[in-house]
Parts: C-alpha cells; structure tokens; sequence
C-alpha cells in the first residue's frame, strides 16, 4: 500500500511541476490603441494613414497603416516599425521591442504625465511621455525640436493633435 501511495504523491507533485503557469504583466497600456486617420500627400500623391500600437506585457509592436482612401477604410500597406517611426523625439528605423513605464512627472504645461523607454532591438533607448485620458485615449509626447528639447532627451509636452483610442 505504501509504495503505491509513494508512487500517486511523486506522479502528482511532477505533473505540478511540469506545469507551466503564464502570468501575463499588464499595464495602462495593455491592449491596441490605433491613432487618428490622417491625409497628406507623399511626394505629390494623396494618401491616408493611421498607426496602431499594441502593447502587451512589456513588449510593443507599431504598426503604420496607408490607405488610399481619406477615410481610412481601404487598406493598401501595413510597415511593421522596421522603417523610420518617429517616437516622441526619435526618429529610428529599428524595430522597437520592448518598453518600461516610468515615474510620474509633471510635463511644462502643468499635467501629470507619465515616462515610458522604448528599447530597440539594437538597445537603442528612447524616451517619451504618455497621458491617458477616460481610460480610452492617449496621446504621446510631442515630438522635440531645438524650442522645447534637444534629441534625445524625453518630450516635454503633450502632443493633442495625434490621439490614440484604445481598440475594443
């Protein structure tokens, strides 16, 4: 009798142990967030895009979508962030991999903002600022020029013209 209840506990302690047990570390951020549709034109010719970024434990992935409708609707090409993206302050044509949140701060005009570092694939760090607002927006940083920040350092404004919306 013994050894087969020897036998059940160490069968059952080594089916415990070959469990694998995912907790997935989630933020703010979790989740896809897809920016405003915006036209323009490229080198003469019109077109429409917008950017989604998902976050998902502490990775990132930034999607750029261009469309040849103004709305939108008509998806012609998605880059993964494998070609110039511009990040708060940095423009990088490597692929960002990874992110941290960082410490609450106060941005020039007063709110409270929150730091965010982005790693690249070639451990380049840069640094930005976020701001959610109602649990379903958020903006970045505005990107640095030499009147608010110089490269490299971490936005100091919140950039209002380009909102993400968190996607259901």
């Amino acid at each position: 009798m013994k050894p087969t209840l020897i036998l059940i506990v160490a069968l059952t302690l080594s089916a415990c142990s070959d469990s694998e047990e995912t907790h997935e570390n989630t933020t703010e951020l979790s989740g896809s967030w897809t920016s405003i549709c915006k036209s323009g034109d490229f080198f003469g010719d019109p077109y429409s895009g917008n950017t989604n970024i998902t976050f998902k434990s502490n990775t990132v992935l930034h999607v750029s979508n261009i469309y040849t409708d103004s709305n939108c609707q008509v998806l012609t090409l998605s880059l993964e962030a494998n070609h110039a993206l511009v990040i708060g302050n940095e423009e990088t044509l490597e692929h960002v991999q990874t992110f941290e949140i960082g410490n609450e701060v106060i941005a020039d005009n007063g709110e409270l903002v929150k730091e965010i570092n982005y790693f690249t694939s070639e451990n380049m760090l840069i640094k930005d600022i976020f701001l959610i607002q109602d649990d379903s927006s958020i903006y970045f940083g505005y990107p640095c020029n030499p009147i608010f920040c110089e490269k490299g350092d971490r936005p100091v404004l919140v950039n209002y013209s380009r909102p993400y919306f968190k996607d259901i």
